[in-house]
């Protein structure tokens, strides 16, 4: 008993040893990336930039592109749900603010480019940007689905539509114009702008 506790106090360190390491690497290869783009990346600027040597960085990923795709699923994290509000337009102003919030406050809007960019020469990219955007988009399918059954919204409108005209304006803006994602009243404009053309759609 008190061998496997010894034992248990001595692994303990040792595993908090690793999660700091592989902390620092995860967090080096993000501002890399943030840096130069994905292209650029190497084990080499890696090692140097986290100070974590590079048989170390090996001894727990195979290569760059493993280690570019854990430092992005952990920056990006998880894909939060938003309750129905009293009515569709009150939920989707604020499921799209919260999406805005994070694109503009924090480093997921600012990988988009690198991933997107990563996604045209490696197809494990291109997997983990498809299933982004599908979890967004299920996201805001489900508060519209959830609208028609309430009846706030005609069974016949087309969801894609809404998601189409919203995102499309907000990644316009965040990956080619570069204007504000976050300026005020242009998500309240956007979703009254995509409920009025659904509506007069199913007419």
């Amino acid at each position: 008993m008190i061998g496997n506790t010894m034992q248990q106090r001595q692994r303990t360190p040792k595993t908090a040893q690793i999660e700091r390491t592989k902390s620092q690497v995860l967090r080096s290869t993000v501002e890399l990336m943030l840096e130069q783009g994905y292209r650029a990346l190497t084990i080499e600027k890696i090692s140097a930039h986290s100070g974590v040597a590079r048989s170390s960085i090996y001894r727990y990923w195979d290569g760059v592109p493993d280690v570019a795709i854990e430092a992005i699923e952990a920056a990006l994290g998880p894909t939060h749900s938003t309750p129905y509000r009293e009515n569709l337009r009150d939920t989707l102003v604020a499921h799209y603010r919260q999406y805005v919030e994070i694109l503009s406050s924090g480093e997921r809007g600012r990988l988009l480019p690198s991933l997107i960019e990563a996604a045209h020469y490696d197809s494990r990219f291109k997997e983990l940007f498809e299933n982004m955007i599908v979890k967004r988009t299920l996201a805001t399918a489900n508060i519209v689905e959830e609208a028609k059954q309430k009846g706030d919204l005609s069974p016949e409108t087309p969801s894609d539509w809404i998601i189409d005209f919203i995102g499309g304006a907000l990644h316009h803006r965040l990956l080619v114009t570069g204007a504000a994602v976050d300026e005020r009243g242009y998500v309240e404009w956007l979703v009254d702008s995509a409920l009025s053309g659904t509506r007069a759609a199913t007419v």
